[in-house]
């Protein structure tokens, strides 16, 4: 009997098809996450949105706020998250979210790509980003799973005019392209359906959250890893990068996550 799984999957950095060498331009990533859907159930989904209610409070209806990365650190002067600018509310809050980052039971796999190396590498490619870093994370899902006899559902939160892009490329490789060494037959062993969960943003789920929060440092850890560029700074990302590297990520036995839960495009 196939154990169930879902997989919540976000984006960070850039994208598109464009770039330059500054390195908002230059790298994009896509960053998968992992849960057993009966520990997703009975668990975190229980115990992430008690953990938002306690810092942040809640909405007028009495559900727990969205957290969003990006609007964590830019720390706003007002609504829910502005409590952050009180110091002791801060480092409860980091402690508390990094103690979660630990303890919850999920696979982390990062696909990042330098934009710029990849041209260099195939000066005539014309095809979209999102090709490429979501072939590499569903190819390492396939792994995991195939090896838990898991088979998945994928969800990913609206990207507005991004969302056609995701879809066709998840659609394009479950139901006819397959990847360069798996078939697409193979890969429906493994996922539910040849159509990509798209989320929207009010129904914004613990597990999709979660990918969010993970996806910008990730995206910044392999950087740094692969090129020494811009080193995750601050220690609330500085430990949560060396959670995800040193529990997190999808590795085989004991061997490392490069190439695993981390994998970085083009490779030479």
């Amino acid at each position: 009997m196939s154990v169930p799984y879902r997989i919540y999957m976000d984006d960070s950095g850039n994208v598109d098809p464009s770039t330059t060498n500054a390195p908002e331009h230059r790298y994009g990533s896509v960053t998968g996450v992992i849960f057993e859907s009966k520990y997703l159930d009975d668990t975190f989904n229980i115990n992430f949105p008690e953990l938002v209610k306690k810092h942040f409070g809640t909405r007028e209806d009495g559900s727990p706020h969205n957290l969003h990365r990006r609007v964590l650190a830019s720390i706003p002067e007002h609504g829910p998250f502005s409590v952050l600018q009180d110091a002791e509310k801060k480092a409860a809050w980091d402690k508390a979210a990094l103690k979660m980052f630990e303890a919850a039971q999920y696979t982390a796999i990062s696909a990042c790509v330098d934009k710029v190396g990849w041209y260099f590498r195939y000066p005539n490619w014309n095809g979209d980003f999102y090709q490429v870093l979501i072939e590499a994370v569903l190819e390492r899902c396939f792994y995991f799973l195939s090896k838990r006899n898991g088979v998945a559902e994928v969800n990913i939160e609206t990207k507005g005019n991004r969302d056609k892009r995701v879809k066709e490329q998840y659609s394009r490789v479950i139901k006819t392209d397959g990847l360069q060494f798996i078939s697409a037959d193979k890969l429906r062993t493994v996922f539910s359906s040849g159509d990509l969960n798209v989320l929207k943003k009010n129904e914004c789920k613990p597990g999709i959250q979660l990918a969010d929060l993970l996806a910008g440092p990730s995206l910044r850890h392999i950087k740094f890893v692969n090129v020494g560029r811009d080193e995750p700074s601050g220690e609330f990302t500085k430990q949560l990068c060396k959670i995800l590297e040193e529990k997190k990520y999808y590795r085989e036995g004991n061997k490392g996550p490069h190439g695993y839960g981390r994998v970085w495009r083009p490779t030479f």
